[in-house]
């Protein structure tokens, strides 16, 4: 299920081309922290959500 959580991420905010680089942008962000901490809960927020996080830079309320 993580392995498909960074997927949509990567396709939905990369820009054609640059998949790596959003990869890498991606788990070097807070958002792959707290996906990757499964006491949290945020692992299992619905993807649009942590989207927004990510290009927010913080976890939205």
């Amino acid at each position: 299920m993580m392995r498909i959580l960074y997927c949509i991420m990567i396709e939905d905010c990369a820009e054609e081309g640059k998949e790596v680089d959003e990869l890498m942008n991606i788990f070097s962000s807070f958002i792959s922290d707290k996906i990757s901490d499964f006491q949290t809960g945020i692992y299992y927020q619905n993807p649009s959500y942590l989207e927004c996080s990510y290009r927010a830079g913080c976890l939205l309320d």
